[in-house]
């Protein structure tokens, strides 16, 4: 008797959560929806991220397994914009990590461009945007090069012995990574909304 009444209870606090999810979801400043929602901003210059690195790792991991790679080991993520207080210039969410394909270890870095909203001084990631990704092929360390706007426009590798290795560079006009960064965020948000965290 006393699990099915666990069982139930731990039911209740899941429903509670997500009611008490929908209430506040306006007052959000992780997630506004499951499609745009603010991951950082740059008040005074400086950049700052507002999204738990927890949750990168998990959307990191989702994407290698869509692409049918294996072992995925997120190491970071961060924004990248050569000059915040700029409107021209182009903000990424870049994430970093390492992942098998083949029986080969190779490492990938995915960007997503931002919008920027010079008004409130935040990065939005917005559904449906622009991803590009530098994948190892192979090479264990794939680097990004920008031009001078911050605008991704080749990969390079950066192994001690390069030769023979590069990394491929994949343009995504509509990613499917905003999304799956959304229903996380919007999760932890229920989780933190509930557990108050």
């Amino acid at each position: 008797m006393n699990r099915k009444i666990m069982k139930w209870s731990i039911y209740s606090m899941l429903l509670i959560a997500f009611v008490l999810l929908g209430l506040k979801q306006s007052e959000s400043s992780v997630s506004q929806t499951p499609q745009t929602f603010i991951i950082g901003n740059f008040s005074g210059g400086t950049i700052s991220m507002s999204v738990p690195q927890s949750v990168y790792e998990s959307v990191f991991d989702d994407y290698c397994l869509s692409l049918s790679y294996t072992n995925p080991d997120f190491i970071d993520a961060e924004i990248s914009d050569p000059n915040p207080l700029d409107n021209n210039s182009v903000a990424n969410l870049i994430l970093k990590g390492d992942f098998t394909h083949n029986g080969t270890a190779s490492r990938l870095n995915l960007a997503v461009e931002l919008d920027k909203d010079m008004g409130t001084a935040e990065y939005i990631a917005i559904g449906g945007k622009r991803s590009t990704t530098c994948t190892g092929a192979p090479c264990s360390s794939c680097g990004m090069v920008k031009n001078s706007d911050g605008k991704i426009i080749a990969c390079t590798c950066h192994d001690e012995t390069s030769e023979g290795k590069q990394c491929n560079l994949t343009v995504t006009e509509a990613s499917p990574v905003i999304n799956w960064l959304g229903w996380l965020s919007f999760l932890l948000t229920a989780f933190n909304s509930f557990f108050g965290g």
